[in-house]
């Protein structure tokens, strides 16, 4: 029973639902039957509200099965159609505006080089450390700009979507960029396919993928690209790992590429012979665009190798350069191979076998079989020859470079005269200070008329006088090489090679000496030592004034004769007394003396006095010219005083002095010339004259 009941209630609920739905049904088909009736003149429109508003704002579609509602667009009109509004004007973005408004949305700042860089032609950001999120801003705005033709990203790590908008950037074929290099950015075998999936149409000629470490992966991928490019001219896989399988994917390229003119493979693993021959059959068989190919450091070496080079270098119908230098090349049997490839070849041009192991035979066995070849330069740099090579050689076109010949052939060294002379150069301008040109020293030799063969002794004396510091032996080498045939020092041969070396060699201007500055300590001493000069200058100005108003004035003009003269200039000459010295007793008893035998007042008195002796004299000479002898007296004088202690001394009671009775009277001077002029004016000669003396010690009298 309750099986039962169950059971109807699904009927009944079953019953239910299929009746809504069908009433549903009706309703939906009798409403799109209502609005099919209904025609576009009864949907009202209004023109002049902001949007159109119709009386149905949906619409409800249905098949056999179901019904669709989808919101309902009236017509609007041609009015509405037509007319939007006033026409504006749409300005594009620049690169510049583009690159600092998609900066600023990631926020992030703006790099100075890539807003200057945007309206040049080639914007270089090497090792520059960029950072990831730069690259889309960089990228679209590269896309945007007209100018920028090459861009140097080289030593910056570029990520997966650094990568990403990079090969979007590559596949805009309408761009301007056509050099791009990614040296070392790490990109590896999965960074390549996304920089590449757009490489089929591109604007690129250069692409510089060395140091990615691409591998044979990412090889594969680009190899298959590479195939459709029309536009890539020079492509550098140098250094990622490539071995003999992308070899393979290689072939491939060179059958289907038809603009790839430069191919760098070097510094990668494909010397095995597959991969190898694969690569340079087709392209020798299909491609006709190759111009030059790198397989240096491939390690490239054995006779199947060699074999495979010659058919290549046979059959190629575009080459003009190969490099095959650093490999295991070299046997005489390889070069043999590779010699007939070349005799055989119409296009190739250079050929670089350097630092492949050649001997001096198995080099003159592939000049040997290249006789007539168009090849126009062979480099075997590191290769010695032989005299036979050289003979060869010459008597060919073809241009060889190798490192030197050996074996019957002379091997020029270098020049010992100039490396002599450059190393005296140097030593002349060794010094920090007082720096000498050799050349100046012979240049001087030549001006002074000097300059000829000399001795080494002579040399060596010249170039010590000049002050030029050589190194031991210099001298004796530049002897040797200087030395003519009578063995001495040619000079002028040496100047001659010395002009040579150093021909802008030329005499220095000389310098004027400039005047030291005095210093502060010795200016202010001159000046004080002027201000004393000129105010003892000012003291004996006013003395001398003061003794001239002081001095008597003459009565008479008395006459002078030659005597006077005489007499005048020798009292002139002898020295005066500094100061005034004070009579003592002795000297009034040698005035008493003088009076009591009428010796005129002028006299001569030497006074000689002895520190170690008490007893002292003085000696008094007169000249008598009636009689014409000289009379001498000696006075005898006891003091405890030297020669010192005559200096003057104040005295408790002072004694008249001599000078002090001249004084008084007249000078000395002119009491001789009053007694002698007074004698001359009676017609009598002068008695008595003066003769100096010299002080000298005596004798004490008795």
């Amino acid at each position: 029973m309750a099986e039962d009941n169950t059971g109807s209630e699904d009927s009944e609920s079953f019953n239910t639902s299929s009746s809504i739905s069908n009433r549903e049904k009706s309703s939906t088909i009798g409403l799109s039957q209502e609005l099919e009736n209904l025609s576009l003149s009864e949907i009202l429109i209004d023109y002049y509200s902001e949007g159109l508003r119709s009386i149905k704002s949906t619409e409800i579609i249905c098949n056999e099965q179901e019904c669709f509602t989808f919101k309902y667009i009236p017509d609007p009109g041609i009015h509405q159609a037509y007319v939007v509004g006033p026409d504006s004007e749409f300005k594009e973005e620049s690169g510049e505006e583009l690159y600092l408004r998609l900066v600023k949305d990631a926020g992030i700042a703006p790099v100075k080089r890539i807003v200057n860089s945007l309206k040049d032609d080639y914007l270089g950001l090497e090792h520059y450390g960029l950072d990831p999120r730069q690259m889309k801003p960089l990228t679209e705005a590269l896309i945007r700009n007209t100018t920028i033709r090459e861009l140097n990203l080289r030593c910056n790590e570029l990520t997966v979507d650094g990568l990403y908008h990079l090969g979007l950037l590559i596949c805009d074929i309408a761009g301007s960029l056509r050099k791009l290099n990614l040296q070392h950015c790490k990109i590896g075998p999965e960074g390549i396919a996304l920089l590449v999936s757009g490489l089929e149409v591109c604007s690129l000629e250069e692409l510089d993928l060395s140091h990615n470490e691409i591998g044979d992966t990412g090889m594969e991928e680009l190899a298959s690209k590479l195939c459709y490019n029309v536009s890539i001219r020079e492509l550098n896989l140098s250094h990622n790992g490539l071995t003999h399988q992308s070899g393979m994917y290689l072939a491939d390229t060179m059958d289907e590429n038809i603009a790839l003119q430069h191919l760098d493979l070097s510094w990668n693993r494909i010397s095995e012979e597959p991969g190898l021959k694969a690569f340079l059959t087709s392209a020798a068989d299909s491609n006709e665009t190759i111009l030059s190919l790198n397989l240096s450091w491939n390690s490239l070496g054995g006779d199947k190798i060699a074999n495979i080079i010659k058919n290549f270098i046979g059959q190629q119908r575009s080459i003009k350069e190969l490099n095959l230098s650093h490999n295991r090349l070299g046997s005489i049997s390889e070069n043999t191979r590779i010699a007939k490839g070349i005799s055989t070849s119409e296009t190739l041009k250079t050929l670089d076998l350097s630092y492949n192991g050649h001997t001096a035979d198995s080099a003159f066995a592939l000049l040997s079989n290249i006789q007539g070849a168009k090849l126009q330069t062979l480099l075997l740099t590191n290769v010695w020859v032989n005299a036979e090579f050289e003979k060869l050689q010459k008597s060919g076109r073809l241009r060889v470079v190798v490192e030197g010949v050996s074996g019957g052939s002379h091997i020029k060294g270098p020049d010992v005269k100039a490396m002599l002379l450059k190393r005296a150069n140097f030593l002349g301008y060794k010094p920090k200070k007082n720096k000498k040109d050799f050349g100046w020293f012979l240049l001087r030799l030549q001006n002074a008329g000097t300059l000829v063969p000399v001795k080494k002794a002579k040399f060596d004396i010249l170039v010590q006088e000049d002050k030029i510091k050589f190194d031991e032996g210099l001298i004796d080498e530049l002897a040797k090489q200087f030395k003519n045939e009578e063995k001495k020092i040619d000079l002028n041969l040496m100047l001659d090679k010395y002009l040579e070396i150093f021909p802008d060699t030329v005499l220095p201007v000389p310098k004027e000496k400039r005047k030291k500055k005095a210093s502060e300590d010795e200016k202010k001493s001159k000046e004080n030592t002027q201000d004393t000069k000129e105010k003892t200058s000012e003291v004996k100005e006013v003395k001398e004034k003061e003794a001239l108003k002081t001095a008597p004035e003459p009565t008479e003009k008395k006459k002078k004769t030659k005597k006077d003269t005489k007499v005048r200039e020798t009292l002139q000459t002898t020295p005066e007394p500094t100061e005034k010295i004070k009579e003592t007793k002795i000297d009034t008893e040698v005035r008493e003396t003088a009076s009591a035998q009428n010796v005129p007042g002028s006299i001569l008195v030497n006074k000689t006095s002895s520190k170690d002796t008490v007893k002292s004299h003085k000696e008094v000479t007169f000249m008598d010219e009636n009689v014409e002898e000289e009379i001498k007296l000696n006075v005898e004088i006891e003091s405890d005083q030297t020669q010192e202690s005559l200096q003057p001394k104040e005295l408790s009671e002072p004694e008249e002095t001599v000078y002090d009775i001249l004084d008084t009277e007249q000078p000395a001077e002119e009491e001789i010339s009053e007694e002698e002029t007074a004698e001359t004016t009676e017609g009598e000669t002068p008695r008595w004259k003066v003769k100096q003396k010299q002080p000298k010690l005596t004798s004490v009298a008795q």
